[in-house]
């Protein structure tokens, strides 16, 4: 197999050729024309490569890859003025490009300030919502388990994003999460205690403080360690029932006699934490 580069739609495009060879060192080729060739085999896949007038390149999976074809892959990328934008896309077909949604505005709004080199946004619904068809199709046996997950700390997560660089004052990352109007108790807003501040050196580099509902998360890390190990994993056994097998001591903690005392610890965890 070898590459051989040419142009397609005005843009440079690779196809893959075959040959042939007794002893490594002379060659026939296998007919004169591609084997995989990027107009005729691609599109065939559902693949399209088109160019623009802005000299952008798209590559798209058009739904023929997915069941049900709704299903949409796509990888853009672009250059403005001197930067240059990968976009990749997954999940439900965009009626548009990513970058002109509002989430994606609002979001390279807020977090490309002055200084900043690098932009990331992910459109996270689109993409875990074809995860759980694969896993509801491919592994029925975690899927409640999943979706239970999913429900409570995903689904309210409507975009995240993420932006580096540096000023005169030394370089930076940030990060931003943008939650649903209605995300349930476990994404409560909270009041960070200020005070906290008092702890964090003059010279840290950087901190956080942050208030969350301890409450809610606790019962919550109860409510998965329950669902995962009743987990079916064949034969009738459970995952707890592997874990006695396995580590008893472990086991004790989270389904036995020792899980009184786990419980309790997790509802002492306080709601207020800070770092440096």
């Amino acid at each position: 197999w070898y590459l051989g580069s040419g142009t397609y739609k005005d843009h440079m495009a690779w196809r893959i050729g075959h040959a042939t060879s007794p002893d490594g060192l002379n060659w026939t080729k296998s007919g004169t024309e591609p084997v995989l060739d990027v107009g005729k085999h691609l599109e065939k896949e559902g693949f399209e490569v088109v160019g623009t007038e802005a000299g952008q390149a798209l590559v798209f999976s058009q739904g023929a890859m997915f069941e049900p074809e709704e299903e949409w892959f796509s990888i853009e990328v672009a250059q403005e003025a001197d930067d240059i934008i990968l976009e990749f896309t997954m999940g439900a077909k965009p009626a548009g490009s990513l970058a002109a949604t509002a989430g994606f505005q609002s979001s390279h709004d807020a977090m490309f300030t002055d200084g900043a080199v690098v932009f990331g946004y992910l459109q996270i619904q689109d993409l875990m919502q074809t995860i759980m068809k694969g896993l509801a199709v491919e592994a029925p046996e975690v899927n409640s388990f999943v979706t239970m997950v999913y429900d409570r700390v995903l689904k309210p997560m409507q975009n995240v994003s993420f932006s580096s660089g540096w000023t005169d004052e030394g370089s930076f990352t940030k990060a931003r999460v943008e939650i649903s109007e209605n995300p349930g108790d476990l994404w409560a807003a909270g009041q960070a205690d200020l005070a906290l501040l008092d702890y964090i050196p003059g010279d840290a580099a950087a901190f956080h403080i942050s208030s969350v509902n301890a409450g809610a998360w606790g019962s919550f890390l109860l409510d998965c360690i329950d669902a995962g190990g009743a987990m079916d994993i064949g034969d009738g056994f459970t995952a707890a029932d592997m874990l006695q097998g396995g580590n008893s001591e472990v086991h004790g903690w989270l389904f036995g006699e020792k899980r009184p005392e786990l419980e309790a610890a997790i509802g002492a965890i306080g709601s207020q934490s800070f770092g440096y």
